[in-house]
């Protein structure tokens, strides 16, 4: 039998937990600082909410199943839907805020590689209910950089985007609904540009490769009896291969899809012109406010009126980022860049640190203006949020040479022998109320060993306590070599001083 961690999962114990930990408390006390509340959502969630939001990467990789009872359920492969539903139905407990945070779990079956895990944390906020859209668009980039140079990592490159860029051509070239759904599509499947608007420009060979095998045939019956009839056709089949009561989605829901994509595939296609257009928008990518020019040259020449207020939005975007004291140095605007996730409606962002490679991104988010309201919301409510990846960030703290200290002990308190161990609990008990972390030696061994121990694991201060009464600690602070004497009424008085001097 194998014991081992299913793969893409791992064991976390001594400094491996340690320092994730460490990176998770820094990120999430520099969400606190701004004002954010913590909300944790449960890991088990309906499926339904992701199939038709999250985007066709993450509905292939979800670890979803049927419970007992007949709903399909899955374990949650990212955070911000989870969230968003947790604000909905939670409203009232955030009316003085709308900025909540979270630090959890997400699961997802991913390829395992460096950097890629099935079961990973996600530690992230979301802003609802803002009025300057434009303004926390900047502030939530900044509290992302602030968090991430909280762990030691300062040297990152940033690519942006506003995909509203992309949403104005498609209106002023005027690109039929179904058509435009599907260049959405295959832009948040992340496909390479020119490979995007090669398939969208040629119908025939498009349609072989979309419609594939028996869905062909479906194609050349959609033709002759139409979509309802077609449709029928469908969920009668699926009772006769499943059963009356079709497993997970509905049989109904099942034809419908299959049918829509089936239509998808003979609509219409990109004109030359218009594939061309699009192709010369989306491969602009550089410092932001020269591509911010070279856009606005390329909306003057081709007469796309609506790319003007994006552009003046964007600018102001790009002055508050560098009034939350983040240079354009190291950012890029890329008008190429897509979220993997279908629900982003505007801003997008990713932060990459150089040295992991293929694994670069450790923090991705943006604007999802439409999410809350898809989930039942009476309204648009305006929405911008990101998330860290923690175990990414491990990485990258190591990598740089820059673990947190692994200590999480302030002394350890050590009775010199079998008599002095209820001396040495009463000790350890005041030091706790006083503040410190006290860790009792209840090994047998000596004070060298102990001592030697302590300076092992970069505990500062030993207390070692003999079977006198009153109970008196012989403390050895191991930075100074400084040994002092403190009796147990004066034992809290003494670790506040210290505690003071440290800070």
């Amino acid at each position: 039998m194998n014991f081992q961690p299913l793969g893409g999962t791992r064991d976390l114990a001594g400094q491996d937990k340690e320092e994730l930990d460490w990176i998770r408390r820094t990120i999430m006390r520099r969400f606190r600082s701004y004002g954010y509340a913590l909300v944790e959502p449960p890991v088990l969630q309906a499926t339904g909410p992701f199939l038709e939001r999250s985007g066709e990467e993450i509905r292939q990789r979800m670890y979803s199943f049927t419970d007992s009872n007949g709903v399909e359920v899955c374990l949650r492969p990212e955070m911000t839907i989870p969230t968003c539903r947790l604000f909905l139905n939670h409203a009232e407990q955030f009316q003085s805020t709308g900025r909540v945070c979270y630090d959890g779990i997400v699961l997802r079956f991913n390829p395992v590689e460096y950097g890629r895990l099935r079961e990973f944390r996600q530690v992230g906020v979301e802003h609802f209910g803002h009025s300057d859209a434009v303004a926390a668009d900047a502030e939530a980039l900044g509290l992302a950089m602030d968090a991430i140079g909280a762990c030691g990592i300062d040297r990152v490159s940033i690519v942006m985007n506003d995909i509203r860029f992309v949403a104005a051509i498609l209106d002023d070239l005027e690109v039929e609904p179904v058509l435009r759904d599907r260049i959405w599509q295959r832009l948040h499947s992340k496909q390479p540009i020119a490979e995007v608007l090669r398939h969208e420009s040629g119908a025939e060979e498009v349609s072989r490769q979309e419609v594939g095998g028996a869905n062909a045939n479906l194609g050349h019956l959609l033709q002759q009896v139409g979509p309802e009839m077609l449709q029928t056709f469908v969920v009668d089949i699926l009772a006769l291969t499943h059963g009356a009561a079709t497993v997970g989605r509905g049989a109904d829901e099942i034809a419908e899809r299959m049918v829509a994509k089936i239509q998808r595939s003979a609509s219409q296609r990109l004109t030359p012109e218009l594939s061309e257009a699009l192709g010369e928008v989306l491969s602009l990518r550089g410092q932001p406010r020269s591509t911010l020019d070279s856009l606005r040259e390329v909306a003057t020449r081709r007469k796309f009126h609506r790319l003007e207020p994006l552009i003046s939005d964007f600018q102001r975007r790009l002055d508050l980022i560098e009034g939350c004291g983040i240079a354009l140095d190291d950012v890029t605007l890329d008008l190429g860049l897509r979220r993997s996730l279908q629900y982003y409606t505007g801003f997008v962002f990713e932060i990459h640190e150089p040295t992991l490679e293929k694994a670069s991104e450790i923090c991705g988010g943006g604007r999802y203006d439409q999410l809350l309201k898809s989930m039942g919301a009476p309204d648009v409510v305006p929405t911008v949020g990101f998330a860290i990846g923690a175990d990414r960030m491990k990485l990258a703290v190591e990598k740089r040479g820059q673990p947190p200290a692994s200590a999480t002990t302030d002394v350890l308190v050590a009775p010199t022998s079998a008599e002095a161990v209820g001396g040495c609990f009463a000790v350890a008990a005041a030091m706790r109320r006083a503040g410190w972390t006290a860790e009792t030696v209840l090994s047998g061994d000596s004070a060298e060993q102990t001592l030697a121990r302590a300076k092992r694991l970069g505990v500062a201060t030993v207390a070692l306590i003999g079977a006198a009464t009153p109970v008196t600690a012989q403390l050895h602070r191991l930075r100074d070599g400084r040994q002092q004497s403190v009796g147990l009424d004066e034992l809290e008085s003494y670790v506040a001083q210290q505690r003071g001097d440290a800070r």
